[in-house]
């Protein structure tokens, strides 16, 4: 019976492998009602870990009433998904609902639950894809939930703060900093590695003494302990801030005086320090150096970032299919 179950299936599942009909075993069935809906669900386990995140709906009500659903029975799930589900403290959870369902042995012939399966807990459901939007641009979502992958103790300007390592499902980064009024939580144990938590108040700001914008947290929500999750969730891609950038900032191709500009030796020598950077990257220092007369920056970006950062300085944009033509304007 043991060989039935297809050993590592829950993990599969979470963590989008797709599975196909994996064969699982019921531990448990509660009945359930989620604001009018009435639902089943059920505890299931592959060998290795059991959970509780699976939900069994319309029309396979009737086989748990009849039965033939019950504890300690093999089930094969035909068909699922995987997705996030409203609960009533307005948190998102996902758990799996089960489309599509066959009983392949009765839970009286097994009589026993097979193996000694670990518990997986229920987990909430990420803001998948917030953190870039959250860091970079100050926006997404109002109160995101994320996951803490580790934590660093680092000085910045003589006072001691908690670098930690986020994760929304989709990126990671070490972009943020856990203000002093929260370290008793981090030296109690309570905000851990592997914890997942729901930001409250939070600002995104480029700070003295750090390399980029970080995300300063004031106040968070420990929604599952790190003990409890125990894993990084999903396989977040990771970013640096800083070095996320540089790549979106513009390559000069030329720069040329415009007609009723007259050059300076100033105003030359703002040109010379762009040129010698057109083989690289364009800094901010270089577009405010350039004070003394007007300019034509050609160069390839597509960056609204950067778009709104010339803007800012009095710089022209016109775009022109892969080329931006930039006319800084004579201060």
């Amino acid at each position: 019976m043991a060989n039935q179950l297809r050993s590592g299936a829950i993990l599969d599942i979470i963590g989008s492998g797709n599975p196909e009909r994996p064969v699982l075993q019921v531990l448990a069935v509660r009945h359930n009602v989620l604001q009018t809906m009435e639902y089943y669900s059920l505890t299931v386990s592959d060998g290795q870990l059991k959970c509780t995140f699976v939900m069994l709906t319309e029309p396979f009500l009737c086989k748990v009433t009849s039965g033939e659903i019950s504890q300690y029975c093999i089930i094969q799930i035909d068909d699922y998904k995987y997705d996030g589900v409203t609960q009533e403290t307005d948190h998102i959870m996902k758990v799996m609902i089960i489309l599509g369902v066959t009983v392949l042995q009765s839970g009286y012939d097994v009589g026993k639950s097979i193996g000694d399966p670990l518990y997986l807990p229920h987990l909430f459901e990420l803001s998948r894809g917030a953190l870039l939007g959250l860091v970079h641009e100050g926006k997404g979502p109002k109160e995101p939930i994320l996951q803490i992958l580790a934590m660093k103790s680092i000085l910045v300007c003589n006072q001691q703060y908690h670098r930690v390592f986020l994760s929304d499902g989709r990126w990671s980064s070490n972009c943020a900093l856990i203000s002093q009024r929260l370290t008793c939580k981090v030296l109690s144990g309570e905000i851990s590695q592997n914890c997942i938590v729901q930001l409250n108040i939070f600002a995104s700001q480029t700070m003295p003494d750090t390399s980029g914008k970080v995300l300063t947290i004031s106040h968070l929500t420990v929604l599952q302990s790190g003990a409890d999750v125990g894993r990084r969730l999903g396989t977040p891609e990771p970013f640096h801030i800083k070095k996320w950038i540089i790549q979106s900032e513009p390559t000069i191709i030329s720069i040329q005086p415009t007609e009723q500009s007259t050059k300076s030796s100033d105003s030359e020598s703002a040109a010379s320090s762009a040129e010698q950077c057109g083989s690289n990257i364009a800094t901010s220092r270089t577009y405010s150096d350039m004070k003394q007369s007007a300019y034509t920056i050609s160069c390839h970006t597509d960056s609204p970032h950067w778009c709104e950062t010339f803007k800012n300085r009095g710089v022209y944009i016109k775009e022109a299919k892969n080329l931006t033509e930039k006319k800084h304007l004579a201060q």
